[in-house]
């Protein structure tokens, strides 16, 4: 279904079964305290935290609260009187010869602070208490036990649990190796020392965030999902699955939509033929939409909307038109705000809209172009179909 062999010919929108990744969940995760939600993520080295904490600000409307930037941006007011540190390497030098000058306690006392001064803005809070700077990651006060530190912190602020994004050593490997493919040898060897780092990387974290999952784990408060397919959208459905159905959390807004509108059987069979992604959504325009009982901007505006009820799950829609009466003619003129015209695909990549990843990574789309609706909404149209037509559709799905 979706993006296989060959589209659907009948009846309409295609929904795929949800992939999942899998997933534990302690059974005393509950919301405890209504002043503040705050949740400890757990994350390193190839367990795409960053999309995955990208989603959850986007989505639900968290604040993202790092021990690391706290502690690098306080740490020289705190030694002013003492040394002047005026980069990252005096941080650096400063630390590794007198290690004193960290706590696990002070920087607790930078979160609760920060905490605090966002309560006004949310009441939402996901803190990356690990950090990533491998001289931190070797400081004694963040591998040590950190239990005394953490009961502390939660007799003032509950925490509803950890969130563990795990991944292993062999699935790095193995991603490594997929990835490399037929390559080189000079190149194979490049690529065997990064994933040596990433390796050395990871087991540096994992002997760091050991006692912190321990604590959560303890007491029945710990969700881990396993990341190690690097299936990003399989991740997702688990983790907003976990918000939603496990807690009651509303989502505010979609993380990213990425549409692509097919005149044509030969458009639908571009897609088609280079897309294995099961997550993408195909939409029969005739089939949700009553095209004779409004007007064309009502239509668009109308399949915008039907669109944004499902974008929780999914992230691509394929839109077919060919039996519609949208074509590039007949188009009328929308005032509105401009919309953004992107005609290069590296300049896609470099804005991180389209994760070239997975199915979606082999896709054609030399012979489309791209406009950006929102920052976070994206539209792509064959080449051939005239601009200013896309344009007026663009404008239409945001009137």
């Amino acid at each position: 279904m979706g993006c296989s062999s060959s589209f659907p010919t009948s009846p309409s929108v295609t929904h795929q079964v949800l992939k999942t990744a899998q997933v534990t969940i302690g059974k005393n995760i509950q919301i405890r305290s209504q002043k503040a939600k705050i949740f400890f993520l757990f994350g390193g080295p190839g367990s795409c935290k960053g999309r995955i904490v990208h989603d959850i600000i986007s989505v639900f409307r968290f604040k993202l609260i790092s021990a690391e930037e706290l502690l690098i941006k306080s740490l020289p007011r705190k030694l002013a009187n003492v040394v002047s540190l005026d980069d990252i390497n005096d941080i650096m030098q400063i630390i590794r010869t007198e290690p004193k000058h960290i706590t696990l306690s002070w920087v607790f006392s930078l979160i609760i602070r920060e905490i605090e001064s966002l309560l006004t803005s949310s009441d939402c809070f996901l803190v990356d208490v690990i950090p990533n700077m491998r001289f931190l990651l070797r400081h004694q006060e963040f591998v040590k036990d950190c239990r005394q530190e953490m009961e502390e912190f939660e007799k003032q602020w509950p925490i509803v649990c950890g969130i563990s994004l795990n991944i292993t050593q062999n699935a790095i490997k193995t991603r490594d190796n997929r990835a490399k493919g037929a390559t080189s040898v000079a190149l194979s060897q490049s690529d065997e020392a990064d994933m040596s780092k990433t390796q050395r990387r990871l087991a540096l974290y994992q002997g760091c965030v050991k006692n912190f999952v321990n604590y959560f784990k303890s007491t029945e408060r710990l969700i881990t999902f396993d990341v190690s397919g690097k299936d990003q959208e399989a991740t997702w459905n688990q983790v907003s699955n976990f918000f939603t159905k496990n807690l009651d959390f509303d989502p505010m807004k979609h993380s990213y939509i990425v549409m692509f509108f097919c005149f044509s059987i030969d458009d639908l069979r571009i897609l088609n033929n280079t897309s294995s992604d099961s997550n993408v959504d195909v939409v029969k325009f005739s089939d949700v939409i009553n095209a004779d009982s409004m007007q064309i901007d009502q239509q668009l505006k109308n399949l915008y909307h039907h669109i944004l009820q499902r974008a929780l799950h999914r992230r691509y829609f394929i839109v077919d038109l060919t039996d519609s009466t949208i074509k590039s003619s007949g188009m009328n003129e929308f005032p509105g705000s401009a919309i953004m015209f992107i005609d290069s695909l590296k300049e896609f990549s470099k804005d991180n809209i389209i994760e070239r990843r997975n199915g979606m990574s082999n896709m054609d789309l030399t012979n489309f172009k791209a406009f950006y609706l929102t920052n976070n909404e994206i539209l792509f149209f064959p080449r051939a179909i005239d601009s200013e037509a896309c344009r007026r559709i663009a404008l239409c799905m945001k009137k």
